[in-house]
């Protein structure tokens, strides 16, 4: 059994939402195919972080530290 196969793949359509600023960090995702964009809302406008692709590695952060999604 793989690692995938252990922790479990899950797959997200376009436009789909991962997670939000502030949520807990549950978990952490590797991008195995297409594209993830790392974005926020601040003063009410959409600041994009990031394009994120394949084998990229995000939402760590909250596993190391402890803290809610940042």
């Amino acid at each position: 059994m793989n690692f995938l196969e252990k922790k479990g793949l899950r797959t997200f359509e376009e436009g789909d939402t991962i997670f939000h600023e502030g949520d807990p960090g549950t978990s952490m995702f590797i991008i195995q195919s297409g594209e993830v964009e790392v974005s926020a809302i601040k003063n009410k406008q959409k600041v994009v972080y990031a394009h994120l692709g394949r084998g990229a590695v995000f939402g760590e952060m909250a596993l190391i530290d402890g803290h809610p999604r940042s």
